[in-house]
């Protein structure tokens, strides 16, 4: 006697098994989501973070030197909308290896494996802000997702966060490709540090700069620029950063 099951058994399995997992996803209820509070912050960080909740914000760039929370404070702002119910999605974009423009294909594994390295930063930030079930939910039912910026071309997002992290190591046409997915009801935070990119035509800090102007504000799209003294990581930190002035 064996218990392998027939080719229809398997898929009336796999279906009961796709509708209980959307079930699930339906009950689940984000309200929820106990997400701790705010360490002391900065008064350019609290602007950042209250643009961020503001219902007519579309998106809101941050040119900002190591340690100074730029992810920690959009994770924990995408976390707060989503608890709010005021999107329906997460979605985390970043470059891989030293440009997007590499293929992620040198890696072995699945592309969740393989993309796995560069979710570090924000896996961190969501273990400093909610308990590891938690964070498991989210990604297993699809309310957190991480994007390796060269699969964006494409896609539209909608009720949707898009957290654009490590935003230096694009260069402007994979921005603008990123930027061009926005679609309805969505927040683009786009994140990094226009001295330290990793590749020689990094686009960053030219696009931050042409968004950075009244006309855009009046379309709700916000800059910000965070400096030293908005580095929380460690007093260590903030003295290396001032001193080398980055």
């Amino acid at each position: 006697m064996t218990n392998k099951r027939s080719p229809k058994r398997k898929k009336e399995s796999d279906e009961l098994e796709n509708e209980f997992f959307k079930e699930y996803k339906k009950n689940y209820d984000c309200a929820n989501i106990d997400i701790k509070k705010l360490p002391r912050l900065t008064a350019n960080h609290l602007s950042f973070y209250y643009t961020t909740q503001k219902p007519s914000t579309n998106v809101v760039f941050v040119n900002g030197v190591a340690g100074s929370a730029k992810t920690f404070i959009a994770v924990y702002a995408a976390l707060e909308l989503l608890k709010a119910r005021k999107v329906e999605q997460i979605i985390y974009v970043r470059s891989v290896v030293e440009s997007s423009s590499r293929s992620i294909g040198a890696l072995p594994g699945e592309l969740n494996e393989k993309f796995a390295l560069y979710t570090t930063p924000l896996i961190d930030k969501l273990q400093e802000l909610i308990d590891h079930s938690t964070i498991k939910t989210l990604f297993d039912q699809g309310y957190i997702k991480a994007i390796p910026i060269n699969f964006v071309r494409g896609m539209t997002f909608h009720n949707s966060v898009v957290i654009f992290d490590e935003a230096q190591n694009a260069n402007r046409s994979e921005i603008t490709t990123v930027l061009t997915r926005i679609g309805k009801d969505t927040k683009y935070f786009i994140l990094g540090d226009s001295k330290q990119s990793d590749i020689k035509d990094s686009g960053f800090e030219k696009v931050y700069e042409l968004f950075d102007q009244e006309f855009s504000r009046k379309n709700e799209i916000h800059c910000f620029k965070f400096d030293h003294t908005d580095v929380v990581r460690s007093p260590i930190l903030k003295h290396i950063a001032q001193i080398l002035s980055v």
